[in-house]
């Protein structure tokens, strides 16, 4: 008995056809689309059945892709279902539009429907009708183009558009086609095609279009299991009643057959096969040969039990591992012999166990084992190392399409296909911009991966970056990631940034911090306007701050900025769409922190309100003041602005962060993901190997500053290349 475990979509499954059609555009960069979408609506044979209909429709694809590699991985993805997710956001898009538009309850049931603005259309001669003033009512309005969709011709801003939700193969795409595909060469209006299939009773009865539509929710490949279930229960049972019934019935057996040399046959043999020999009906056709094949039998049982059962000797499993490897790594089909392997080993340790070990594979395997744990994992493609906790079959189809695409490329370049397989495997360069960190006096870590007692049962050994690990980070004793976060408290983002910071200290992720808190080093690139409220507040915790770090340390100021963080009036509760959010801090609450802080830590000189009226409240230029002035010059010196934050050096900034519609915090997230990924590609190549300090690997090529090129040039100073003739 089995039980099968799927993880199934929201939606039902979709149409193999259509699947291909957005797999060659994919494929093809759109080139083969519309050429594939006539093959579909073409006739196929009548009453084609469901396999057939699969390879027809496979074959249709694989003669608009350009090589045989491109073909691969596009049969890969479709038997992944990749494209299915964006099959049902099409259907999704026509059912709304058939829902708000003025198409009525006929066009919620249509297999076609046109969208023209606010106008839904589903026969033909209604839509060729109302053309002339449908496009003068459409004229001027926007269209929310996708980078998925389908445009017939070179699309025209300018034009109204009108969207086809159809598939070929039904008994209504030719004629809308054909219809929006003439008005598209009369640059009338611009044709756009989104594939959907609404029913599978739409499809014509000699196309293919329903393939693989049965109205069951879609099962999402990679993501099941098969729990096999053995009965382990032993019963007691009185075998003697059985034992009589069954010589009854051989007896019985016995008088209902004439043939005496098939009778004794059947005596001797069981009827169960050995090694895929039926041994009973052989002897039954040859009666002559009993006791020869009773021989036979009897020696591959016997084989069969050495094979499996029988135990091994410990210098038969010495090298036992090795052998299992190397006859993954020597075969024809790896990933076959992989699954065999690891499916059946007990079967096969004694058949691996006596092949000889190749020296070349076993030095290599060898080598292999100074940078990898016992149970390690690791997974690159063309050297690019894949991040095993968050790649899917997806992504990873996703992946091997981009290479491929870029090899097509360079063939199609003339380069020869050797040359381009090993330019593909050559590292790509970073080019992000990163700066030192160390000697810089504004800089001061509040925690160390390397020293801090809470990591001291881990290990130092780097090894461990290849074994998987809860959350992402390997358990692993070094500074292998640092982050220094720039704050600006005029910026009401710098308290998510904060809470973010003291998240991480909580998870006991292994990452070397800082924080640097300045005011005035706003990135003169992005214009913003400070309140004056706010400003006044952020120079004050700015004083704070910095004295804080210079008097007690850089735990006391991190102290500081969490307490002003945590009690931060709630606005909104947290819910499953959205975080909670927070009223901006006030100085009042600011002050607060820091008259308690500062009655704990000691060290000042007189009462407390005193200081901080003359410190930090006052106008003149102190020691405070002085101290946060000598932080501006130190970010000056390096070229760093504020907000922005270093991840082992790369520097990220505000700026980039709202380009992207993010914050500074969600883009720290996603780049120490990124950074992850290229520690553990550091690792496998060797790069910790008999390394002490392992921060200076990973901030290897930072700049002692920022030098950036200053593009803003006059006419007049402005550099000007001229061709010169030859």
């Amino acid at each position: 008995d089995a039980i099968d475990v799927a993880l199934t979509a929201h939606w039902r499954s979709t149409s193999r056809a259509l699947e291909a059609l957005e797999a060659v555009a994919d494929a093809t960069r759109g080139a083969g689309f519309w050429p594939l979408v006539r093959a579909l609506d073409a006739d196929a044979d009548t009453n084609i059945d469901a396999d057939a209909c699969e390879a027809y429709v496979r074959a249709r694809a694989r003669a608009f892709v350009p090589s045989a590699a491109a073909a691969r991985v596009m049969e890969l993805a479709m038997g992944a279902r990749a494209y299915s997710p964006r099959l049902e956001a099409f259907r999704a898009m026509g059912d709304a539009a058939t829902r708000d538009g003025t198409g009525g309850d006929d066009a919620r049931v249509a297999c076609c429907r046109v969208q023209v603005g606010d106008d839904v259309f589903t026969e033909v001669y209604a839509l060729v009708a109302a053309m002339d003033g449908l496009i003068t009512r459409a004229r001027g309005e926007t269209f929310a183009r996708t980078e998925r969709d389908h445009a017939y011709a070179t699309f025209d801003d300018a034009l109204p558009t009108a969207v086809l939700y159809a598939s070929p193969g039904t008994a209504c795409f030719s004629a809308m086609h054909d219809a929006l595909a003439k008005a598209s060469d009369s640059r009338v209006l611009n044709y756009v095609l989104r594939p959907v299939l609404f029913d599978a009773s739409c499809a014509r009865a000699n196309s293919c279009a329903a393939s693989g539509v049965d109205g069951n929710l879609l099962r999402l490949s990679g993501f099941g299991i098969e729990l096999a279930v053995k009965n382990m229960e032993y019963k007691a049972i009185d075998d003697s009643k059985i034992k009589s019934e069954g010589d009854e019935g051989d007896q019985q057996e016995d008088e209902e057959h004439e043939d005496e040399d098939n009778r004794a046959s059947k005596d001797v043999f069981a009827d169960e096969p050995v090694a895929g020999f039926n041994f009973a009906t052989l002897a039954a056709r040859y009666p002559e040969s009993t006791d020869a094949l009773k021989l036979f039998r009897d020696d591959m049982k016997k084989k069969l039990s050495l094979a499996s059962d029988a135990p091994l000797k410990v210098w038969d499993i010495k090298d036992l591992g090795i052998q299992a490897a190397q006859r993954v790594a020597l075969s024809s089909d790896p990933i076959g012999a992989l699954v065999d392997v690891s499916q059946n080993f007990p079967s096969l340790a004694d058949s691996l166990s006596r092949m000889p070990i190749d020296k070349t594979f076993a030095k290599e395997v060898r080598r292999n084992h100074r940078k990898m744990q016992p149970g390690g994992l690791v997974m690159s493609l063309n050297g690019e190392q894949l991040e095993l906790d968050t790649v899917d079959v997806y992504a990873l189809v996703e992946s091997i399409a981009k290479e491929v695409g870029v090899y097509e490329e360079l063939v199609h370049l003339g380069l020869p296909s050797t040359i381009a397989k090993f330019l593909l495997r050559i590292p790509k360069k970073e080019n992000q911009v990163k700066i030192d960190t160390d000697n810089c006096e504004s800089i001061v870590f509040y925690n160390d991966v390397e020293k801090d007692p809470k990591f001291e049962r881990w290990s130092k050994d780097v090894k461990h970056l290849a074994s998987p690990s809860p959350g992402g980070f390997p358990r692993v004793r070094r500074n292998l990631y640092t982050v220094v976060a720039i704050l600006d408290p005029t910026d009401h983002g710098m308290w998510d940034m904060i809470d973010m910071m003291d998240q991480m200290v909580e998870a006991q992720m292994p990452i070397r911090m800082a924080q640097v808190v300045v005011t005035g080093a706003r990135d003169d690139t992005v214009s913003t306007r400070i309140d004056p409220s706010d400003a006044k507040f952020g120079e004050r915790v700015a004083l704070a701050a910095n004295y804080l770090m210079r008097a007690h340390g850089a735990e006391a100021q991190r102290d500081f900025l969490s307490a002003i963080s945590i009690n931060r009036q709630m606005l909104s509760e947290p819910s499953y769409f959205a975080p909670a959010t927070y009223a901006p801090p006030t100085w009042a609450l600011a002050r607060q922190v820091l008259v308690t802080i500062l009655s704990q830590l000691g060290g000042v000189d007189g009462d407390v309100e005193a200081f901080i009226v003359s410190a930090i409240e006052s106008t003149t230029r102190n020691d405070a003041a002085r101290e946060l002035e000598h932080v501006r010059r130190d970010m000056s010196r390096k070229g760093l602005n504020a907000p922005s934050v270093l991840l082992n050096g790369e520097y990220v900034r505000d700026a980039v962060a709202r380009a992207h519609g993010a914050t500074l915090a969600t883009m720290l997230n996603h780049h120490l993901r990124l950074e992850m990924s290229r520690v553990k590609t550091m690792f496998t190549q060797g790069e910790f190997d008999g390394v002490d300090d392992v921060s200076a690997v990973v901030t290897r090529g930072a700049s002692k500053k920022i030098r950036p090129m200053d593009f803003r040039r006059s006419r007049e100073s402005a550099c000007v290349l001229r061709a010169r003739a030859v």
